[in-house]
């Protein structure tokens, strides 16, 4: 009986800072995908490494997508349209953000009820990126104006 030692195959490790260069491989299917929101300039040709999540086929929920990102809904049904990840916080919009990061899966699938929240491609809506500060700094802030304030 031979002693045969198993171990496990070596998978690529991501940051958050690498978000853009996953799953690794031919990203051929993204060539002719561009994203549906308004001022977005992200294709698959100009940003082959960039996810593009479809818009969801319940007409229903494709109208509350069109409707987020101030877009005329004048499509047809059965049109294939795509989100870039730019769009969305992928870590926790993506039911299988890892299988699709580590490349075992293409197929995106979104979270119930998530919809395209970031929009910094158009410069004429409020920003929703904006970072909030934290609750100490806040705290510190506010005592601080207190403090002045006596």
């Amino acid at each position: 009986m031979d002693d045969h030692t198993y171990s496990a195959p070596e998978f690529n490790e991501f940051t958050t800072d690498e978000l853009s260069s996953y799953p690794e491989g031919s990203n051929e299917g993204n060539k002719r995908h561009w994203c549906f929101i308004p001022k977005c300039t992200n294709t698959g040709v100009n940003s082959p490494n960039k996810w593009f999540i479809p818009v969801p086929n319940d007409i229903k929920l494709k109208k509350l997508w069109f409707e987020k990102v101030r877009r005329p809904y004048n499509v047809s049904n059965t049109t294939k349209l795509y989100a870039c990840e730019d769009h969305f916080d992928v870590e926790n919009d993506i039911e299988n953000f890892l299988a699709v990061k580590m490349g075992f899966t293409r197929k995106i699938k979104l979270k119930p009820d998530v919809l395209p929240k970031f929009f910094n491609c158009q410069t004429d809506r409020a920003l929703t990126h904006t970072p909030k500060p934290r609750s100490l700094v806040e705290k510190k802030r506010k005592l601080e104006l207190i403090q002045s304030s006596i």
